[in-house]
């Protein structure tokens, strides 16, 4: 019967074994290995503990964009010693990673998330490497960020400096492409020829470390019969997979887990919720855009239009926090936390998505600073050796501005002083050079020219322009229709 499997051509080889000691066949000692996941979703946990009883296996050099946290997650195997070195992107939530790097345990090769997915599509596909416009005019660039500490906190070694070449006036940087020797896949169902599903936000990683590797070990939790995935259901064709072995039924982690009733619960941040409202204005009807963790987010929540939130890790859709019993761990933001998605949702690996990212297919990005200079160069990744979250996928997000509005929201002013966030010249490592276009905090909006430097246009009320000016360590120009800030989100009159 046309579109149906005919059992007469049923494939005789199959990949399914049924212990761990066959599924680590050929995993051995010293090499780069690459663990699909992001946060704590699509992670090969199972994996992770069958190395970690196995202390053999060690001098890893893991390939993964973070680590999870301490104790679910590759934090595992660099608590125990396992992994010498990591390729990787961010550190977030996960403490026994940063107390490792600093005190020089362990090598941090830092690659912006989207190079990394780049970096592996490419080994996957035969290409040396790509040039990637991400990381221009920053330490990736410069060989600059510490790959090792030693254990008095000095730094060790650098990451490697990255060749650069001009394509229609823009600065783009190479990155090499990965190849790992072994990849470790974390899927929803997997056929007995390899085939894979994968649930929502849990394909991030796992289909481009599968594609680039010479040996794919998944771990599924439900493994069916040959013909019941559909060929249109299938994300990943067994020609990439070696084996596949049944997952552990485990309890559901969650690194974020907040409900819709509990959103807006706490202390109440006056300065915080005047920036959300502003911010608010900026969306209009019909805009895919991306939101940093915090104020741009809550700032979506406030607003009266209708806009599609993507969300770096695989969905385009967001649709707010989930009610209590509909937390689901394969579907979760790139803060991590738990949400919903809308009707007309679309789910994608981590390699597509920084294609919509890089290519410039978002209308808007908003992220938060550490520090945002005249010209529009955002600091917000890394305070060197005190503070290491890493950079995610935030270069990317401001890799074209010329296609991608950039909106900074911050609080004026350092917190616990009055030092301003706003400066002449940037004093920690960029995330991204001339990207940022407009800057909100609590008490003024800045438009932001990379050749011209600020522009005063909106002004909280109560505040003088002479002393904003002594509230701010750049210089900045004032609009001649200078507005007072609104309270209040109001209607964009037209769409950017």
């Amino acid at each position: 019967m046309a579109g149906r499997a005919s059992q007469a051509t049923m494939p005789a080889h199959q990949v399914v074994v049924d212990s761990w000691d066959k599924a680590l066949d050929g995993v051995e000692a010293g090499q780069s290995i690459a663990f699909g996941g992001f946060g704590l979703s699509g992670v090969p946990i199972d994996a992770i503990h069958q190395i970690r009883r196995r202390r053999s296996l060690k001098d890893i050099t893991a390939v993964s964009t973070e680590s999870g946290i301490s104790d679910f997650g590759l934090g595992l195997l660099i608590e125990s010693g396992q992994i010498r070195r990591q390729i990787c992107s961010f550190v977030g939530r996960c403490k026994v990673m940063e107390r490792a790097y600093l005190d020089g345990h362990l090598e941090l090769e830092w690659r912006p998330q989207g190079s990394l997915a780049e970096a592996l599509r490419a080994g996957a596909a035969g290409m040396p490497g790509i040039y990637t416009p991400t990381g221009a005019n920053t330490w990736i660039e410069s060989g600059e960020v510490p790959m090792k500490y030693d254990s008095k906190g000095n730094v060790a070694k650098y990451c490697p400096k990255r060749e650069t070449k001009m394509f229609n006036g823009r600065k783009f940087l190479w990155e090499t492409a990965i190849t790992p020797d072994v990849a470790f896949v974390k899927a929803k169902v997997a056929d007995r020829l390899g085939n894979c599903r994968f649930a929502t936000t849990a394909r991030n990683f796992n289909v481009v470390m599968a594609q680039a590797t010479s040996l794919t070990i998944v771990e599924a939790e439900r493994i069916v019969d040959i013909g019941e995935l559909a060929p249109d259901d299938i994300h990943l064709n067994g020609m990439y997979v070696d084996r596949v072995i049944q997952a552990e039924r485990r309890e559901p982690v969650y690194e974020r887990l907040v409900f819709a009733d509990e959103q807006g619960q706490g202390s109440f941040d006056e300065a915080r919720h005047l920036i959300c409202q502003r911010a608010a204005q900026e969306f209009a009807d019909g805009m895919y855009v991306n939101l940093g963790v915090g104020m741009p987010t809550e700032a979506a929540a406030l607003a009266k239009t209708d806009v599609h939130i993507q969300t770096e890790n695989g969905l385009v859709g967001v649709g707010g926090l989930p009610r209590r019993g509909e937390q689901d761990p394969d579907l979760i933001d790139a803060g991590k936390a738990c949400i919903r998605y809308r009707p007309g949702a679309a789910a994608f690996d981590s390699a597509e998505s920084f294609l919509q990212i890089r290519g410039g297919h978002l209308s808007l990005s908003m992220l938060g600073a550490y520090e945002v200079s005249q010209y529009g160069d955002l600091s917000n990744w890394i305070i060197p050796g005190k503070k290491v979250s890493g950079m995610g996928g935030a270069m990317d997000l401001v890799s074209n501005p010329l296609h991608t509005r950039i909106i900074v929201l911050t609080k004026h002013n350092q917190k616990g002083s009055n030092k301003s966030k706003i400066v002449g010249q940037c004093s920690l490592p960029l995330t991204g050079a001339r990207c940022v276009s407009r800057i909100i905090t609590e008490k003024a909006v800045f438009d932001v020219d990379p050749r011209e430097g600020l522009t005063l246009v909106e002004m909280a009320r109560g505040l003088t322009v002479d002393k904003l000016r002594a509230q701010t360590s750049a210089p900045f120009k004032v609009a001649t229709d200078l507005k007072e800030i609104q309270t209040e989100p109001a209607r964009p009159t037209s769409k950017l």
